[in-house]
């Protein structure tokens, strides 16, 4: 599932491997990829910015526990924002 995908520099994937993802939740942190680094922790970059309106919009919220409920919520965040950026309708 996309919702179970995340983009990462390589070195930053070398040194996650396969940990457990308290311990991955690190590195994600260290990602330059926003949508990384919010699995880790809420992005913030300054007042009232367009990020800091998209984190809200997007509810971009770092999780505590990574299990399939989770991965659904990212998933349906992940199909939002696609919808938004690419500017598609809603299709039931």
């Amino acid at each position: 599932r996309l919702g179970n995908l995340t983009l990462l520099e390589r070195v930053i994937n070398t040194s996650a491997g396969n940990n457990l993802f308290e311990a991955k939740k690190q590195a994600y942190q260290q990602s330059r990829f926003l949508l990384t680094q919010s699995l880790g922790e809420k992005p913030s970059v300054g007042k009232d910015t367009e990020v800091e309106r998209i984190a809200k919009e997007f509810r971009l919220e770092p999780f505590n526990i990574w299990n399939s409920d989770a991965i659904e919520v990212r998933q349906q965040m992940l199909t939002k924002l696609a919808k938004e950026v690419w500017e598609m309708p809603n299709i039931t």
